[in-house]
């Protein structure tokens, strides 16, 4: 993560700029989700969003569901339908 501070109006405000998710690995499971495991800082939360399209405006992605933090910097996602599209993208949004 990097961080900075804006002054405004004489109030010292600390923003962060989020470093992206490191992609660990993939997973079908037998029972047909897709699972995938990426690291990122602990106390972040991240959005899973996809679509079928990946031309479509980021606006326009489906929200999915959220990542579970499965120990100190290591994420998990399941989507438990990926088999009902021909092709399906993922994108993680830290909020």
């Amino acid at each position: 993560n990097r961080g900075a501070n804006i002054t405004v109006l004489g109030q010292t405000i600390p923003i962060f700029q989020a470093s992206p998710p490191n992609f660990l690995n993939t997973v079908v499971p037998s029972n047909g989700a897709f699972q995938f495991a990426f690291s990122n800082f602990q106390n972040s939360s991240f959005t899973v969003l996809s679509t079928t399209n990946l031309s479509m405006p980021l606006p326009d992605w489906t929200v999915i569901g959220t990542a579970s933090n499965i120990a100190p910097n290591l994420f998990e996602f399941t989507d438990p339908n990926p088999a009902t599209d021909p092709q399906r993208y993922y994108r993680v949004r830290s909020l």
